[in-house]
């Protein structure tokens, strides 16, 4: 095979990320701080009395956490780099309500069923 003309030379394309990476970024950190806040709510809360709004707060968490792994996902998907850590080691575990109540109570579970664990 024959060759025409002189070679060009090297040429340096930069690869950027999508302009939507910067907010998703910001999305995540807004979720893990809010997940935070509401953990710091619940902490406050006595579970003999505050059941629903502990369970509400629950509600509201997991909602969040299931929000910031979509966009941590979208993230990943549009080749985003350095996105904020995970909510799920920011949360620790979360325990079932009965289980909750149980220890705070200082008796055991009238479950048989392990407390529930979100990792």
């Amino acid at each position: 095979m024959e060759w025409f003309g002189t070679p060009t030379p090297a040429v340096t394309v930069p690869i950027t990320e999508p302009a939507a990476c910067a907010g998703i970024r910001l999305r995540i950190s807004q979720g893990l701080r809010t997940i935070r806040e509401l953990q710091r709510i619940r902490e406050g809360l006595d579970p003999r009395i505050d059941r629903e709004e502990i369970r509400e707060i629950n509600e509201r968490i997991a909602r969040t956490r299931a929000e910031v792994d979509r966009l941590r996902n979208q993230g990943e998907q549009f080749g985003c780099g350095a996105l904020p850590a995970s909510a799920h080691p920011e949360l620790g575990a979360v325990f079932s309500l009965e289980a909750f109540m149980a220890e705070f109570l200082g008796r055991r579970a009238t479950s048989t069923a392990a407390p529930t664990t979100r990792c």
